[in-house]
């Protein structure tokens, strides 16, 4: 299986102002050393970035699980964290067998690449971001583990668990028009994969010229840094101004916070503030069935 470009860039995880930052600073440098091929892909990543933008504003205006489709999302929850616990059993026993087998080995990887913490991570999760790391998951389970889970007979668990996330997302939209959250995750991959291609792209036009690689990603490598010393110190991806680069928080370093690498996170879901005071038309979520 391939890897995404977001998925071969090794670096942290940008938000849509730091990734602005970049490509404003480097597509006039690009520009003024005639790299012609480098601009056309900053000016894609610029309207992806653009498309990311517009979409969240859109899902940010729409509701998109109201009362009437929670009720049936209730009970495929029930089913779907029913079916990860059971999965997730199955290979942690694989996982601490005491001889060496093909199916330990398979658990194994199976635990430390996709589930080093189980899955309470992702049954505890709100509705939309629930689904969409089961999406994720199962994603995962069927292409780059796909051997994994042959080999530990969990092939028929793992189908019936992408069934039944379809199912759920489905009482996720009350109106078809309206933006879905799969909508919102899919504009953001794209504009993570294409601001990882100009990245990528600026080391191999620029090969032979060290100092020009340098001058077109001082941004990014800038960007990098702040990203790694705030992730120390919070754990989060920072929220960036667009503008200057500077992470936004305010005094009581009550920072916005981005979706991390393994964390994409409903763009509409209620900040810690507002925890509080929940939506009328909420449903009250019954408890993950396992906890590791």
């Amino acid at each position: 299986m391939s890897l995404r470009p977001s998925e071969q860039l090794d670096g942290y995880q940008q938000d849509t102002g730091s990734k602005e930052f970049c490509l404003n600073d480097m597509r006039p440098k690009a520009e003024a050393r005639g790299l012609s091929e480098l601009v056309g892909l900053i000016d894609a990543a610029q309207a992806d970035l653009d498309e990311v933008g517009s979409i969240e504003f859109d899902w940010g205006q729409s509701k998109t699980s109201g009362p009437a489709s929670r009720k049936e999302a209730v009970q495929v929850d029930v089913k779907l964290d029913r079916s990860l616990g059971q999965a997730h059993t199955i290979i942690d026993a694989y996982a601490k067998g005491e001889s060496d087998s093909p199916q330990r080995e398979a658990a194994r990887r199976i635990k430390t690449k996709v589930l080093p913490r189980g899955v309470f991570p992702i049954t505890s999760l709100k509705y939309e971001q629930q689904h969409a790391a089961i999406k994720e998951f199962h994603g995962r389970m069927t292409t780059t583990f796909s051997a994994d889970v042959d080999t530990l007979g969990l092939t028929g668990l793992i189908d019936g668990v992408g069934r039944l996330n379809a199912d759920f997302g489905s009482h996720l939209t009350v109106d078809a028009n309206q933006v879905t959250f799969d909508q919102v995750l899919d504009a953001r991959r794209k504009s993570d994969d294409s601001f990882a291609l100009v990245i990528m792209a600026t080391h191999v036009f620029t090969a032979h010229d060290p100092e020009a690689t340098a001058d077109l990603l001082a941004a990014y490598h800038d960007q990098q840094e702040r990203i790694a010393q705030y992730q120390k110190r919070r754990g989060v991806t920072p929220v960036v101004d667009p503008g200057t680069g500077e992470i936004v928080d305010d005094e009581g370093g009550n920072a916005p916070v981005a979706p991390t690498p393994d964390e994409d996170t409903d763009p509409s879901a209620p900040s810690a503030d507002d925890t509080d005071s929940p939506a009328e038309d909420d449903v009250v979520e019954p408890q993950p069935v396992l906890e590791e």
